[in-house]
């Protein structure tokens, strides 16, 4: 299994550098899964640029999101 590593919560000022350091303290991109719907639309679009998987309950325009970013909007 693979190690639980602790994320860095972003505040609303540091939400794209918590962001980036999170995929920083890994090594490499990572699957985020957002069960509470904790992250914003801005939060799970830079943590798709940083070639993150990001997986959410009740979140269906995450696929959009993805699109957009890999269209280059």
């Amino acid at each position: 299994m693979a190690p639980m590593i602790p994320a860095v919560m972003p505040t609303s000022n540091d939400q794209s550098s918590a962001t980036a350091a999170n995929v920083r303290v890994t090594g490499k991109p990572f699957a985020m899964i957002d069960c509470f719907c904790i992250l914003n639309d801005d939060t799970i679009r830079r943590y798709i640029e940083l070639g993150c998987e990001v997986k959410g309950l009740g979140r269906g325009h995450i696929k959009r999101i993805k699109d957009s970013v890999h269209k280059g909007n």
